[in-house]
This record gives C-alpha cells, sequence and structure tokens, in this order.
C-alpha cells in the first residue's frame, strides 16, 4: 500500500509535469512546431523530438557550457550559418519556433552530408570529428527515437 502511494506521487509529480511541458512550451505548441519544420525539410518528427528529449529535456532556456541554446542546443554559429544561407533577418535563437527550425534544418543537411542518421547526429552533437562521446550521443538519441516510435 505504501509502495502504490509513493509510485502514485512520484508518477504525478515527475512524469505529468514532463507530458505538459512537451505540449506547450512558452505558449507555443512545441509538438505542432516540430511537426511544422520536421516536415519541411522531410525529416521524421520523432528523430526532432529525440533529439530536444536528449539536448535539453524541452526547456527552452537551456543553455550547454559550450554555449549550445535552447530547445535543440543550436550553436550561435551554427545559427549564424544557416541564418546567411537563407538570408533571413537575425532572430532571437532562444525563440522556440527560431529554434526548432534552425536545429531541423541543421539536422537535415548533415544527414543528406553524411548518408546516415548516426553519422548525422555524431556530427551535430561534436562536429565533424567521430569521438566514443559523439557515439554514446548518437546511439542515446536513436534509442529515444525508437521510444517515440514505439520500440519499433
Amino acid at each position: 500500500m505504501i509502495l502504490a502511494a509513493v509510485t502514485f506521487f512520484y508518477l504525478y509529480f515527475t512524469v505529468q509535469p514532463r507530458i505538459i511541458t512537451e505540449e506547450l512550451v512558452s505558449g507555443y505548441d512545441v509538438q505542432a512546431l516540430i511537426e511544422t519544420y520536421a516536415d519541411a525539410v522531410l525529416v521524421d518528427p520523432d528523430l526532432i523530438r529525440a533529439i530536444i528529449t536528449i539536448e535539453s529535456d524541452f526547456d527552452p532556456q537551456c543553455t550547454s557550457h559550450v554555449g549550445a541554446v535552447g530547445l535543440m542546443q543550436v550553436m550561435p554559429a551554427t545559427y549564424k550559418h544557416v541564418r546567411d544561407q537563407y538570408e533571413w533577418s537575425k532572430e532571437d535563437l532562444y525563440d522556440i519556433k527560431t529554434n526548432i527550425k534552425v536545429g531541423s534544418i541543421y539536422y537535415d543537411g548533415l544527414l543528406h552530408h553524411y548518408g546516415s542518421h548516426s553519422r548525422a547526429l555524431e556530427a551535430y552533437f561534436g562536429g565533424h570529428k567521430q569521438t566514443p562521446a559523439t557515439k554514446r550521443y548518437a546511439a542515446k538519441v536513436l534509442r529515444q527515437y525508437k521510444t517515440y516510435k514505439g520500440g519499433k
């Protein structure tokens, strides 16, 4: 009985808010934005969700120790490269729409360049050099992706 109560409170206070934050962050319907930008570049939205889960756990204000920001942990230099390529005006990289758009476009470019999700994820995380850390990151994202796909 006590174990059931503890389990309930654990799930209620840790899992339930997580579901809410994935759906609506800072007033944005994050799932709809993921669908929109992933579909625009022909990347499976569940893969973008997996990247966001591993990179920031859906925290739009997340900043890494190396300076990557937002949901998809986009580096400012990457943002500038993508922005210049598409001739956009400067936008805030912490903006959820901008971050998902830029991250999705960047990932799509890596996927076309490398030809595999594993290698594209390694480059997304650590640049063009393969290391044990980049391999672990790719494996972690792909596990999360498989979870989103229902274990398929």
